[in-house]
């Protein structure tokens, strides 16, 4: 009974391949290879390029994956292999990282295409009637499905595989891999949509420091509005209104850009009257992801005032519940028609050590006479902040030192504490971590340097010594070929095995170079290679001829292959 679902699963997972190489084979041959020869130019070729980024290369691996398929069940019904077969393929459906890291970029691009672009209107709708298929934009979304579902299949073939039997540790271990892929990918999808935020925080804040979008491993969290109170002359109290973003290493604070108009905009001053606190303050929240944003970030007039980096001493610190309490009722006395503000303060734990001795004294008087009054009656929600164990959340009687923000509600302090305590408490110094993403996955390549032509000639006879320096930017790795004496016509063919992190970000200088046993080797010139450029298939060398620049003359010729991806 088991054998018979086990061979439906396998039939399932064989049908499927072939329906999704066919879909791929669909869009590269009505729709991708005829855009890219159409002399019309119906698509920009850049347009092309971000609608279908490196479909070719998922197209070879499935292609790939399908012919093994096919040959195993016609020996196997049962699926006899399929473990092997997908340990050894899996590591190459990290090809799905840049395609998946691109989506929305493509998505747009297509949708601004097929509402402005009257001509690719036209070819669109003829190709979809021709081929009897799915619209084009169902069509790119399937690679976005494909992966998850080996998972769930490969998951159906081990509940039907008996424990006993010798399938089974392979089917396992493929299983393993196979989610470990998916998590990758995954992994670099949320880092990508994470960078598009980080970069959209940057427009919308002027003058925010360039810094903000280069941080390895920045992550935004949430953002909203607070008051700070604030001092004019003579005790005049106000509030300014704020807004915090929160990452997950530090605390952009930033303000509305006032017009003329709107001078007084986001201050509740003496006698002002207050209809709602809730206009003025908001909880958290991470608005930027899948809503509609709010008007003053459409605008984008926030000006950026500081930075609160977060630290092992930082922390976010409540009042308890007695001293709240009458300090609002202080401030109602002092301002007209004063809502129930609710505040919280960033504080440094260090700041208590840097006290005088005087300072400290008066602080423990003013504790111990607090401590006297008890509080029967605590307000609802209040008691939550007060029983978090997280090590950033402080509960204190009274603070005069830090920055002091103030909410709405209780409800609303709550939030912003929960959010930032969490942040405070997962806080790791960036600077100091690799990302996960780099640990996941390493893709293995060979660089061979075949040899040059029509280099300048440094030495006195009229030839040089050349030696090529190659560079891998991002690593900060060099290799270096043996010198090669007195020709302009060198051959190498020396072979170099690395490894890369993040292929779609790597970038490869070639720098070759005249040596000179007494001096300074002189600049022959300088070539580079994008591995994003290059459609890599496992096994298969890619030969390029590149132009040398920078000061010298001649061709560079080397050779790119990819001898699949490793997972750490």
């Amino acid at each position: 009974r088991m054998e018979g679902k086990k061979r439906l699963v396998v039939a399932e997972l064989l049908q499927t391949e072939r329906t999704y190489v066919k879909t791929l084979d669909v869009i590269a041959e009505q729709y991708l290879n005829p855009l890219k020869t159409d002399k019309r130019h119906i698509l920009p070729a850049d347009d092309v390029t971000t609608i279908f980024g490196n479909w070719e290369v998922i197209r070879g691996v499935h292609h790939e994956l399908l012919t093994g398929l096919e040959e195993l069940v016609a020996q196997s019904p049962n699926g006899e292999g399929l473990g092997q077969l997908f340990t050894r393929i899996t590591p190459m459906l990290l090809v799905y990282t840049p395609f998946n890291s691109n989506k929305r970029k493509s998505d747009k691009c297509l949708l601004e295409n097929l509402t402005s672009n009257e001509a690719f209107i036209q070819f669109a709708l003829q190709t979809q009637r021709n081929t009897g298929s799915l619209d084009l934009s169902s069509l790119l979304i399937q690679p976005v499905q494909r992966p998850p579902r080996y998972k769930l299949l490969f998951k159906a073939l081990i509940d039907y595989t008996d424990p006993s039997d010798p399938e089974y540790p392979e089917l396992q271990a493929a299983l393993d891999l196979i989610s470990k892929t998916n998590t990758t990918i995954n992994n670099k999808l949320r880092q990508s949509q994470q960078s598009n935020q980080l970069i959209s925080i940057y427009k919308d804040i002027n003058n925010a420091p360039k810094t903000l979008i280069e941080a390895p491993g920045r992550q935004y969290l949430c953002e909203g509005t607070v008051l700070e109170q604030k001092f004019a002359g003579l005790g005049t109290l106000f509030y300014e209104r704020l807004h915090l973003v929160v990452f997950n290493d530090l605390i952009v604070i930033c303000k509305k850009r006032k017009t003329a108009s709107q001078n007084l905009a986001g201050l509740v001053k003496n006698n002002h009257r207050v209809s709602s606190a809730e206009n003025l303050a908001t909880a958290p929240t991470n608005a930027r992801e899948g809503k509609k944003e709010d008007e003053d970030k459409a605008e984008g007039k926030w000006d950026f005032l500081s930075v609160v980096e977060f630290s092992k001493e930082l922390c976010v610190t409540v009042p308890n519940v007695s001293y709240e309490r009458k300090q609002q009722e202080k401030l109602g006395k002092e301002v007209a028609n004063a809502p129930n503000l609710y505040w919280f303060y960033f504080k440094n734990e260090e700041s208590e050590e840097r006290m005088s001795r005087k300072d400290k004294k008066k602080k423990k008087k003013e504790e111990e006479e607090e401590d006297d009054e008890e509080d029967e009656e605590e307000e609802e929600g209040g008691q939550n902040v007060q029983q978090m164990t997280m090590r950033s959340v402080k509960i204190v009687k009274k603070n005069k030192e830090g920055r002091k923000f103030y909410v709405g509600t209780q409800a609303m302090r709550n939030e912003w504490v929960l959010a930032i305590a969490t942040a405070l408490n997962d806080f790791k110094d960036l600077s100091s971590e690799d990302s996960a993403l780099a640990k996941a996955a390493e893709q293995k390549i060979r660089v061979n340097i075949i040899r040059a032509r029509d280099l300048t000639a440094k030495d006195f006879g009229g030839k040089s010594d050349p030696y090529v320096v190659v560079e891998f930017e991002n690593m900060g790795l060099k290799i270096q070929t043996e010198v090669k004496m007195k020709t302009l016509k060198p051959k190498w063919n020396e072979v170099k095995e690395v490894r890369i992190r993040d292929p779609e970000a790597e970038r490869i200088l070639l720098k070759v170079y005249d040596w000179d046993r007494l001096g300074k080797a002189g600049s022959l010139g300088i070539a580079t290679v994008k591995l994003s450029e290059l459609v890599l298939v496992d096994g298969k060398e890619v030969v390029k001829e590149l132009r040398l620049e920078g000061g010298g003359e001649g061709r560079l010729e080397i050779g790119i292959t990819s001898l699949g991806w490793s997972m750490n």
